[in-house]
């Protein structure tokens, strides 16, 4: 669902939200039941698009989620509330490069957050 703007914030502060409650949803075990992973994968990639002109901390807190995001589900597909430093792979150039700290675009972020996934099955 669509979060709308409204008095307290705008649409970027809303795709803001929106997005982090999509990346959330995908960091979870993959959910029971009827799952489309390409309209998820698609709300997130909007929800970044109507962020993609907001600033600030939290901001950067979701970039910095997003490059996590990145290299743990280009190690395989374990979520991550359950990865450990024990299950951990030295990250390869290729996710590294992915998930560079260079990268501020919020939708190049998610595109590569996919490509991770895809990667790591």
């Amino acid at each position: 669902m669509r979060l709308p703007a409204c008095e307290v914030f705008g649409e970027g502060r809303a795709g803001l939200f929106e997005l982090a409650a999509q990346l959330a949803a995908l960091s979870r075990e993959r959910p029971v039941g009827t799952w489309d992973e390409e309209t998820a994968w698609a709300r997130l990639w909007n929800a970044a698009q109507r962020a993609r002109g907001e600033q600030g901390e939290d901001v950067e807190r979701l970039r910095d989620a997003l490059r996590l995001f990145i290299l743990l589900r280009g190690q395989g597909q374990t979520p991550a509330r359950l990865f450990s430093p024990e299950r951990a792979r030295v990250p390869t150039v290729e996710i590294e490069a992915d998930a560079g700290a260079a990268v501020k675009d919020l939708p190049a972020l998610v595109h590569a957050a996919r490509a991770a996934a895809w990667r790591g099955r």
